[in-house]
């Protein structure tokens, strides 16, 4: 999944879904052109967002491709679970 955030505003709220894989598609029941340029925030349990959070400052950092961590997040389906 690609996310664009404005420069100056790093928080979840502001990142927007830009590309998705199928894998991602097909768990969630929608097809890319429906969640492209949605809001992340839409499809993260809010219990993950202070997680998520963390991890979208941690990335818009500059590090090395050793500095990277792998990172687990639920999503929310259309039913609702």
């Amino acid at each position: 999944m690609n996310l664009s955030s404005a420069p100056h505003d790093r928080s979840v709220s502001s990142c927007e879904i830009l590309r998705v894989n199928q894998a991602f598609t097909s768990q969630l029941g929608l097809t890319a052109e429906e969640l492209a340029h949605g809001a992340l925030v839409e499809w993260i349990h809010p219990d993950d967002w202070p997680a998520l959070e963390a991890v979208v400052l941690y990335l818009a950092k500059p590090f090395t491709p050793d500095q990277l961590r792998h990172e687990v997040h639920r999503t929310l389906l259309l039913a609702g679970s």
